[in-house]
């Protein structure tokens, strides 16, 4: 895994996370251990990734999903996007973005979501998956962030059969 500087693996191992990983001891954070929020000074804008190794989609699958376990709490709407992106075919995909769930307060941490996106069209390909953040502005910075945990790609009954709740998939138009 490629990890942004402004995005710590949160470890409870070692102490206590701000916010605590879904399941396990690890989770990938958007944010600063020391702050607790992504707002590195005043008006200053920041993003960062993180981005799996290499790895195949095999072509006899069924229909190969994307899954993962999120929580955020940040600006919200279109502001400070949380996007997710395949490399592919010689270069990125956009896959979707994670905005808004119905009923959602972007200024209040919700409990973690499962997040699916259908990897059918990249069946038989090498790809790596990103997922990105981005404050696009320095305002109103000081919220906790975004957190990526259990991150699987399988066929949809294995979400059902591992405690992955039903969740959504990513929206399918760019914001």
């Amino acid at each position: 895994w490629h990890l942004s500087p402004l995005l710590p693996i949160c470890n409870v191992s070692q102490g206590p996370c701000l916010p605590a990983p879904d399941e396990g001891l690890k989770a990938w954070w958007y944010g600063m251990d020391g702050t607790g929020d992504y707002d590195v000074g005043p008006g200053s804008t920041n993003s960062g990734d993180l981005t799996t190794p290499e790895f195949s989609i095999p072509s006899g699958a069924v229909e190969p999903t994307l899954g993962f376990r999120s929580t955020w709490e940040n600006e919200g709407g279109s502001w400070e996007p949380k996007t997710v992106y395949i490399w592919a075919f010689g270069g990125w995909q956009y896959l979707g973005n994670i905005n808004a769930l119905p009923g959602y307060n972007p200024l209040q941490m919700p409990t973690y979501v499962t997040v699916k996106a259908d990897l059918t069209p990249y069946k038989g390909q090498t790809v790596r998956i990103r997922f990105n953040f981005n404050t696009l502005d320095g305002v109103a910075n000081d919220f906790r962030g975004w957190i990526v945990d259990r991150v699987v790609v399988a066929e949809p009954a294995y979400f059902d059969a591992l405690s992955y709740p039903t969740g959504f998939y990513l929206n399918d138009e760019e914001e």
